[in-house]
Order: C-alpha cells, then sequence, then structure tokens
C-alpha cells in the first residue's frame, strides 16, 4: 500500500519477490517516480535560486539583484541516471551524435564529471595544447635559424666568441 501510494518500487522497499524482474519492468516500475522527481526538480529550483539571490542580495547589502544574478538556474541532477557509469554511457553517446561536444565544457558534464573534474580538465587541456603549440614554435624556429648561413657559420666555429665568459667555454 505504501509503494504504491508513494511511487516507490516494492523491490526498493526491501520486499523480496519470487521472480526477479527484467530492466524494462524495473524501469517501467520507477517511471512514476522519476516523473515525480523530475517535477520536483522544476518546482524546487525556483525556490533554490530565489533563496540564492536574496542570500547574495544580503551579503552585498543591495536592495534589487543584480541583472546577472537573474541568469542563475539550479542544476539537478537527471533522476533517471542511477550511476557514474550510465552516465559517461549517455555522455558518449552525445558526443558521437554530436562530435563536437567531445572538446567542451558541456560534453564533459554529460559523461559525468562534477564542476570540479571540468574545470580541471578544461585547465589541463589548455596547458597541454599551449605546450604543444610552444614546442612547434619551436621547432619551427630552430629549422629558420638551421637554414641561416649566418648561424651555420657560428655553429661551425670550433673557437667560442671573445665575448663569451670562460666558465661557459667547457658548457
Amino acid at each position: 500500500m505504501f509503494s504504491g501510494e508513494t511511487s516507490i518500487p516494492v523491490g526498493s522497499l526491501g520486499v523480496v519477490q519470487d521472480n526477479p524482474s527484467s530492466a524494462e519492468a524495473i524501469h517501467a516500475a520507477k517511471e512514476d517516480l522519476l516523473i515525480e522527481a523530475d517535477y520536483c526538480n522544476r518546482v524546487f529550483g525556483v525556490g533554490w535560486r530565489r533563496i540564492a539571490t536574496t542570500a547574495l542580495q544580503l551579503a552585498e547589502r543591495r536592495t534589487e539583484p543584480r541583472p546577472e544574478w537573474r541568469k542563475l538556474r539550479a542544476k539537478w541532477r537527471n533522476p533517471a541516471t542511477m550511476s557514474q557509469q550510465s552516465m559517461a554511457i549517455a555522455g558518449r553517446q552525445y558526443v558521437e551524435t554530436f562530435p563536437w561536444l567531445a572538446e567542451t565544457e558541456v560534453g564533459l558534464e554529460l559523461a559525468g564529471l562534477d564542476e570540479t573534474m571540468v574545470a580541471r580538465a578544461m585547465a589541463e587541456q589548455r596547458r597541454t595544447r599551449a605546450t604543444s603549440t610552444t614546442r612547434e614554435r619551436l621547432r619551427e624556429l630552430a629549422a629558420e635559424r638551421a637554414a641561416d648561413p649566418t648561424v651555420q657559420d657560428l655553429a661551425d666555429q670550433r673557437e667560442p666568441a671573445a665575448d663569451v665568459p670562460e666558465a661557459l667555454q667547457d658548457r
């Protein structure tokens, strides 16, 4: 009776049944609960946005919210996603459909990473790209210098230049 009133499946309440249900039957049993959770996310999100805006106003001693605060939204996890693995699988399917998502913060969020992990991953990607770009530019400059006859003449000299300190000549 409690299960029917709350939309919580009997199996989730600890009641053991003789025949285990199929994955489709389990999902169907939880469908009403998922719909209710999604509705609550939308309703509660409005309240949380108001709370955040009010807290910011109090902290900054403002009588009116800043215009950019109106863009605040609560970000809820999809109630149908039960595990990190299923989130990663769903994220991969999005990226396969929209390949450009793979290089974005949204793509990483779809894969199940939280804000902190997304920020770290994006920073690492920027650092890797900057290092790669720097190395590429250094290779280009080295190739340009190697082709310069003046640089080649200097490299061929056996004697160090007159203005090089003695301590550096052994290197």
